[in-house]
């Protein structure tokens, strides 16, 4: 500020009242201003299309004139101590006989004395109005609002303009908070930044949570020699095949016999268990693009240089495999690394924008309950995984250059459908369907999970036998590390499955139990979340979880309460006692349970058993 307006302010006492940069909100009576003005601006250009320009002074004018209802004032009142009468004023005084215009002041003296009192008077209104309107503006804003405040030191994310998009932002950082100005400004250090200090408002900062980051395992040593090869064709469909984590079927819990010649069946379809991804003939996949969609292209994502060295080596494996290939493509999306289980990590893309634009395929999933419930009483159990099963689908040609990806190392595009567009899953159920066809009497699918059951074992071998057959003539592999082989129980969808008993799987149980006090309601929808899919287990369940998801209304401010938390605990503890359930027996009747409540509506069908 030059010296010249802070002389001028202090001569006036006028106070200079600070905001933060990129929160307006802070600013609200000059943003009232200018949403006002660019209504009156508005109205006048649809009438005046050409000369507009030269209404302004009359807007200002009529805008001066108009008491501001915070202050209960017009600003021609604050600055003059009188009404300034505009053309409407005067004419309603002369239709009144109310003007009187041959009427002055008695002297100087007295006008100057009169318009200090009335300026006075004024001031002293206009600051009572103005709080009584702030503490009402308080009140409805805090409805939603919740306190936030940050320590000296601490580190956090800062909302910040994007480089080259002034009107976009996104968080930023981390950096450190060293100082405090008033209750929410904050004073941030940016060392790498042209600014090294900013004040921000406490909504633009987002506290930083570290995270103990572990590289991540991929599996990538090459093995030249397993790689098949077919003297009829030269052009190999799976390319190089990574080592697999385990060399041999682990099938101890079956007797010698049986393992025998399970492991004489297995022997005989080394090609099809193949940690690199086959190419099947049974499908493509294609992209329904909406008429007159043009090109997208969004930059890649900032990432950690460690992470950033993962996807390097994410992308020279994928190059050898044959998945993907360099890019010319318009079309542009960023990636993202998802962790899995066994500890590898899922290639993804943000297809968040191509799939805005993507009709979308109606081909359905089949639903959880049915497959559980085909398993029945079965007492062989094998589950088969596809290794990279989405991998394993080509792409149609056409639509090649619609998958094109960004990375810190350059442009690619998937020749092999990629995990994250919109009918993806409906493509991959719909080629395990065919692959499936005529056996569903034994298998059940969901996406690349494969079940097989039987009763007996004789069964069980000439079912892996039709199923492997399938397999192979779809030109399909499978992941050794993650099938299981004639087990009276596997783990599969989530549930524990087998001997006739259906539960739910003990490491979700267990992130249930773990599951701290939300705090938030985006923490109490995550919870109602995992804890819903066990439902079934729970009885009551919409009753004891009333109070929690009356929480999540619109407009229901979050309020933790002793009764939410006792149906918190009271759903744990539910989960928590091993609760087992029955397939059914379709041959018997079933039965049909209802009841209702003030606040829940339920049924249940069920079977009487005689023993579990």
């Amino acid at each position: 500020m030059s010296e010249v307006m802070k002389y001028f302010l202090r001569e006036f006492n006028i106070s200079h009242i600070r905001t933060s940069p990129y929160h307006p909100q802070t600013n609200g009576s000059c943003e009232r201003f200018h949403r006002t003005m660019k209504s009156m601006i508005r109205s006048l250009s649809d009438k005046f299309e050409n000369s507009w320009g030269e209404c302004l002074p009359w807007i200002l004018f009529a805008y001066r004139e108009i008491p501001v209802q915070s202050l209960g004032f017009s600003p021609f009142e604050l600055l003059f101590g009188r009404n300034i009468e505009g053309p409407l004023s005067l004419l309603k005084s002369t239709w009144l006989s109310q003007a009187s215009f041959a009427k002055a002041k008695p002297n100087v003296v007295k006008f100057l004395l009169d318009l200090r009192e009335k300026l006075r008077t004024c001031q002293e209104l206009a600051l009572d109005n103005a709080k009584d309107a702030q503490s009402k503006a308080k009140v409805w804003y805090d409805r939603q609002a919740r306190e936030r405040s940050f320590d000296i030191g601490q580190m956090v994310l800062v909302l910040l303009p994007v480089p080259g998009k002034a009107l976009h932002a996104k968080y930023q950082g981390p950096f450190k908070i060293i100082g405090k100005r008033g209750p929410v400004d904050y004073v941030i250090e940016m060392p790498n930044s042209r600014r090294k200090h900013r004040v921000c408002h406490v909504n633009m900062l987002k506290a930083y949570v570290p995270r103990d980051w572990q590289p991540l395992c991929l599996n990538t040593v090459i093995n030249q020699s397993n790689v098949p090869f077919d003297s009829q064709d030269h052009d190999l469909d799976f390319g190089p095949v990574t080592s697999n984590t385990k060399d041999t079927f682990s099938l101890d819990h079956l007797p010698d016999r049986d393992r025998e010649q399970l492991t004489r069946l297995l022997s005989q379809y080394p090609d099809i268990f193949n940690d690199n991804p086959g190419k099947t003939t049974l499908c493509t996949h294609k992209l329904e693009l909406k008429p007159g969609t043009r090109p997208m292209r969004l930059s890649p994502y900032r990432v950690h240089p460690e992470k950033s060295e993962q996807i390097r080596k994410e992308l020279d494996l994928m190059i050898k495999m044959g998945v993907i290939e360099e890019s010319n493509s318009p079309w542009a999306s960023p990636v993202v690394l998802i962790p899995k289980p066994d500890g590898t990590v899922r290639f993804c893309v943000d297809y968040r924008r191509v799939n805005d634009v993507t009709l979308p395929d109606a081909y359905p999933l089949p639903r959880v309950e049915d497959l559980i419930d085909k398993i029945g009483r079965a007492k062989y159990l094998t589950k088969i995984d596809l290794s990279r099963g989405y991998w394993q689908v080509p792409m149609v040609d056409d639509f090649v250059p619609v998958s094109a990806f960004v990375t810190p190392h350059g442009q690619f595009q998937w020749k092999f459908m990629p995990f994250g567009l919109r009918n993806a899953p409906g493509t991959f159920q719909r080629l395990v369907r065919k692959v499936l066809t005529g056996l569903e009497m034994f298998t059940g699918a969901y996406l690349d999970d494969i079940i097989i059951f039987s009763n007996t074992w004789e069964e069980h071998l000439e079912h892996l036998k039709l199923v492997f057959d399938r397999i192979r003539q779809a030109s399909l592999t499978l992941k050794k590390a993650k099938c299981v082989f004639a087990s009276a129980e596997v783990e599969y969808l989530g549930h524990v499955v087998g001997l006739g008993k259906v539960a739910p799987r003990s490491a979700k149980v267990e992130a249930i139990l773990k599951f701290k006090r939300p705090t938030d309601k985006k923490q109490l929808r995550s919870f109602l979340g995992i804890a819903g899919y066990y439902r079934k287990f729970i009885p009551h369940f919409a009753h004891i979880a009333a109070c929690l998801t009356n929480l999540l209304r619109k407009n229901q401010k979050f309020v933790w309460t002793e009764v939410q938390d006792t149906a918190f605990l009271d759903l744990k503890s539910r989960l928590a006692s091993h609760p087992i359930l029955r397939p059914p027996d379709f041959p018997l009747p079933f039965g049909l349970a209802v009841d209702a409540s003030d606040v829940a509506i339920g049924a249940n069908l069920f079977q009487v058993a005689k023993t579990m």
